[in-house]
């Protein structure tokens, strides 16, 4: 089964928002358009930090929009998974990271960002565009709506270290952009990979033993989000093109078995309301008292201890989580996610896992590659793929 995945969500088919490698480092919900217009960032200009080792501010950062970035996604395998060499491969051969399709966002006309997600099919060996919508909440519209992640764009103020940005406006507000590139060209496939892209698979020989082409380039946007941003998060089934949210039980107790849906934050609240990371190995428990327990499955030990609260203002109301110590924050990161961003929220009748993140908050993540590189990866992986599309 090949899944698309909603933002930060682990799953079969993430894409990541990390460093380069080389770097080191209710059914109220309607279709979205992008209207939210925000002013710009009350500080002098927009926060710019240090760049990625071996990448370099983009001055023409519009221009990169116009070409396209490319996003590859990918499945890692293990040993239970399906093998990619031949009958009788070895073990590591079951436990490489094939590529599975790739996002594409690009600004034809220099205005309007779309982005879109192909898959690969097999039957036809071709790539195929899905449907992959994301559920985000509208400032505008004070509603949760289901998004294109199209954006309509337009030239920023200079940043704080003098250079250009883009400003976005999409269906989660406003935004300011700085890019920064790396020139991969002659470079191994693997160092222009981003941290974490094998998710503790292993790269298969071809891709070890490829090299990039002269002019490709790997992107990195430093992106500062003016007004706060909540997300639900999702999976997208690219056989069934169906999406499911990821719900939060609650039976009175938390228990293995439980899959009575939590219909509000005060259910979950006080009745127990419990959420199982995707991998199936940790869950997260809440007690009546305001506190919240990460523990591993089947075993009666915390991992982590945590408080909460419900918060009703700036936004939907939503369950946000705090550690008890910087340890169990890191734990809670290991399993889930990162805990100064993890919600829950009440979304089309259940409550559901999500993000929020405030407003001005700068973050740098790994965007993907122009469409030389994107070549490079897709084509030199096994199994080998066609080259993406323009």
């Amino acid at each position: 089964m090949t899944r698309t995945v909603g933002f930060k969500t682990l799953s079969a088919m993430a894409a990541c928002a990390a460093a380069v490698a080389a770097a080191g480092c209710g059914s109220d919900t309607v279709a979205g358009h992008p209207t939210t217009e925000s002013a710009a960032p009350t500080s002098t200009a927009v926060p710019q930090p240090d760049l990625l080792k071996d990448f370099v501010a983009e001055r023409d950062p519009m221009n990169v929009f116009k070409g396209g970035i490319y996003n590859i996604l990918r499945e890692p395998m293990g040993p239970w998974g399906p093998c990619w060499g031949p009958p009788g491969s070895p073990p590591a051969a079951c436990q490489s990271v094939p590529i599975t399709g790739y996002r594409h966002t690009i600004a034809a006309d220099g205005t309007t960002a779309k982005t879109t997600t192909f898959v690969f099919n097999p039957v036809s060996n071709s790539w195929e565009p899905i449907a992959d919508l994301e559920i985000v909440w509208s400032p505008s519209q004070a509603k949760w709506v289901k998004s294109d992640l199209t954006e309509t764009l337009s030239p920023g103020p200079a940043g704080s270290r003098g250079w250009p940005t883009v400003k976005s406006v999409s269906d989660a507000g406003t935004s300011y952009d700085t890019v920064s590139y790396q020139e991969l060209g002659g470079k191994a496939l693997p160092d222009g990979l981003e941290k974490g892209f094998a998710a503790g698979g292993q790269l298969p020989r071809s891709a070890l033993a490829g090299k990039f082409s002269p002019g490709a380039r790997g992107y990195v946007r430093t992106t500062t989000t003016i007004d706060p941003t909540y997300t639900v998060r999702h999976i997208t089934d690219a056989n069934t093109h169906t999406d499911t949210v990821m719900p939060v039980y609650a039976c009175g107790k938390p228990t293995p078995d439980c899959k009575t849906a939590a219909t509000s934050l005060e259910m979950a609240a006080q009745q127990g309301g419990q959420f199982t990371n995707v991998s199936g190995t940790a869950r997260l428990e809440l007690g009546a008292d305001g506190k919240a327990t990460l523990r591993p499955v089947d075993v009666d030990i915390p991992f982590a201890n945590l408080t909460y609260r419900i918060v009703d203002n700036d936004g939907p109301r939503r369950i946000v989580f705090q550690a008890s110590n910087p340890d169990d924050a890191d734990k809670f990161a290991q399993a889930i996610d990162t805990l100064d961003t993890f919600a829950l929220y009440e979304y089309d009748g259940q409550v559901v896992v999500g993000l929020a993140q405030p407003a001005n908050t700068t973050n740098t993540y790994f965007a993907g590659y122009n469409q030389t590189a994107a070549n490079d990866l897709v084509t030199q992986w096994t199994p080998a793929l066609p080259a993406v599309l323009p």
